[in-house]
């Protein structure tokens, strides 16, 4: 049994770990240059926008299948990655759609993404969690 853990570290324009390079061996403060993510500022400001708690706007309903519930978007090392949580959805469906999404919002960029589809509730298809990450180094 692998598991896999990911850590999130959500920052802002106002929060002190936004777009900065750190200092080396040292704790607090900012480096001087760096940071920020590898990829356009229009295509990270544009995947940024997508991020909702209910993206089938169900309004307590009852999740429909093949379209994600919520869409969650984070910045860490340089590079911003889109999460996609789908209800009774194959892991294949999950990524299909993801492609096809994030092409018609980034377009190129979307191609050059890394996708990853995974069982993430109790029972088969039950919750489907897709990732995509811009930026991340090979």
């Amino acid at each position: 049994m692998t598991i896999t853990l990911r850590v999130r570290v959500k920052g802002g324009s106002g929060s002190g770990n936004y777009g900065h390079a750190g200092r080396p061996g040292m704790v607090g403060g900012s480096g001087g240059t760096g940071g920020g993510t590898a990829i356009p500022s229009e295509v990270a400001e544009r995947l940024k926008g997508l991020a909702t708690d209910d993206y089938q706007k169900r309004v307590g309903d009852y999740p429909r299948s093949g379209i994600p519930t919520s869409i969650q978007v984070w910045e860490e090392n340089r590079s911003i990655s889109v999460e996609a949580m789908f209800k009774n959805t194959s892991e294949k469906t999950a990524d299909r759609w993801m492609r096809r999404f994030l092409s018609g919002k980034v377009g190129e960029p979307a191609k050059n993404a890394k996708y990853q589809a995974y069982q993430s509730g109790d029972y088969h298809d039950d919750w489907v969690t897709c990732v995509a990450e811009f930026g991340a180094s090979s």
